[in-house]
C-alpha cells in the first residue's frame, strides 16, 4: 500500500496530456470519469477558468463521447469539499473520495467520430 501511496503522490501536481479517452461516465455539470480502458478509470473535475471553450459548451459532454484533456492532478478532496465545489449530491462525492486523485481539467476538447460516415 506505501507504494501506492508514494505513486499517487509523485503524480500530484503533475500537467497532463490525455488524448482520445473515453468518457465513461458523466458524475455531474462539472464532472465526468474518464478511461483509455475497461480498468483504468480517472475522475475529471472542470476549472472554472476553461481555457478553451466554456465551462457550458463542455457540459454538453455525454457518456461514450471521446475527449481531449489537458488539466492539472490533484489529490482528491473531501466529501464535504466536493458537495461544496462541484455541487455533486452526497452519494456521488462519496463515490469519488474512492479515487485517490482527480485531474482538474483546463482544456477539455470532445472529439468527432471521423468513423461515421457522411452522406
Amino acid at each position: 500500500m506505501a507504494s501506492s501511496a508514494n505513486t499517487v503522490n509523485s503524480i500530484i501536481g503533475r500537467q497532463v496530456q490525455l488524448s482520445d479517452v473515453l468518457v465513461n461516465r458523466v458524475t455531474g455539470d462539472k464532472t465526468f470519469i474518464i478511461s483509455s480502458d475497461t480498468t483504468n478509470k480517472v475522475y475529471v473535475a472542470l476549472t472554472d477558468n476553461l481555457k478553451f471553450g466554456s465551462v457550458e459548451q463542455v457540459r454538453q459532454i455525454k457518456d461514450g463521447q471521446r475527449v481531449r484533456i489537458t488539466g492539472v492532478v490533484k489529490a482528491m478532496p473531501s466529501v464535504e469539499m466536493i458537495t461544496n465545489l462541484w455541487k455533486l449530491p452526497h452519494a456521488e462525492a462519496d463515490i469519488a473520495t474512492k479515487y485517490s486523485y482527480y485531474i482538474e481539467a483546463t482544456q477539455v476538447t470532445v472529439l468527432v467520430d471521423t468513423s461515421v460516415a457522411t452522406q
